[in-house]
């Protein structure tokens, strides 16, 4: 989660446009392997 913060303050930064197209599959790609690793971690 720390990540997907960190993502988020600099997207607003550099404007919703780069958060709008690849943040969102990038999000996506933190999000699934967050979801993993916590499985692992189980």
């Amino acid at each position: 989660m720390l990540l997907h913060v960190v993502y988020m303050n600099a997207s607003r930064l550099q404007g919703f446009r780069v958060f709008d197209v690849d943040g969102r599959l990038l999000l996506y790609i933190l999000i699934a392997a967050g979801a993993a690793g916590l499985n692992e971690i189980r």
